[in-house]
């Protein structure tokens, strides 16, 4: 008696008599096999988890083949439509899949895509970039193994200790690069307020001399002015004074 558990897919392959090399798809429950004629295989259909680290870590060079060490994790699972063509061709366990055809997939991949980069594209700030490549393209590869890619991580990456060094010095540089572009752009930040500040002022200083201007001439004009309205003169030659009273 065999037991499929929920999250599995199981495959009873016929290994006598006339059925001989058939594969039956068994659902979760309780399965009758006859081990001298049946063998029963189950794979998970949730996802797994395996991480090649310490004594695992998986080597692979960079563009200018410098040797490169690096501890990763693959969250994956096997597509359910294609577990029974992937023991079909392969007539391998979950577990054998996963190391073997999986880790020599990502080892290839790890060194297909590290081969257009250098160490300093794969350290540090590259290092995001090049793991996304890393995932996209193992996913294409393993996909005829009924395998799907749920992510990569790029747990550490170990160099030698004389690249190591290098790739500090680049860092250090890049950060006072960095630093100084920041303070450059704060500068000029600066430097534009300062001038908005002096176009405001001088605007303001234009508006005030062209009312001051204003006030003046209103000014002399007063002061020039002899007291008396202006006389207006009607039909027939006729001249109001404005100043005699109304009669």
């Amino acid at each position: 008696m065999n037991t499929v558990q929920p999250g599995e897919v199981g495959l009873r392959v016929h290994q006598a008599g006339s059925r001989r090399g058939e594969i039956e798809i068994l659902d979760v429950g309780r399965h009758f096999s006859n081990p001298f004629y049946h063998k029963v295989i189950t794979y998970p259909t949730y996802m797994q988890t395996r991480t090649w680290e310490g004594e695992e870590e998986l080597p692979f060079s960079a563009q200018d083949g410098s040797p490169l060490n690096g501890w990763f994790t693959v969250n994956y699972t096997f597509k359910r439509e294609e577990i029974p063509n992937v023991y079909s061709n392969l007539r391998k366990t979950p577990e054998e899949i996963t190391e073997d055809y999986l880790q020599r997939a990502l080892r290839d991949t790890l060194n297909k895509v590290a081969s257009r980069k250098t160490p300093f594209d794969i350290y540090g700030e590259g290092r995001t970039p090049f793991i996304e490549e890393v995932e996209s393209e193992l996913s294409t590869q393993v996909e005829d193994l009924g395998i799907e890619i749920y992510s990569i991580s790029f747990l550490r990456l170990r160099v030698p200790p004389d690249l190591q060094q290098a790739i500090e010095e680049v860092n250090r540089e890049l950060q006072l690069v960095k630093q100084a572009e920041a303070r450059l752009e704060r500068e000029r930040a600066e430097g534009q307020a300062l001038l908005e500040k002096a176009r405001a002022e001088a605007q303001a200083n234009q508006i005030i001399n062209q009312s001051l201007t204003s006030l003046l001439l209103q000014q002399e004009m007063l002061e020039k002015w002899d007291g008396e309205l202006p006389q207006v003169m009607g039909e027939a030659n006729t001249i109001f004074n404005l100043d005699s009273p109304a009669q």
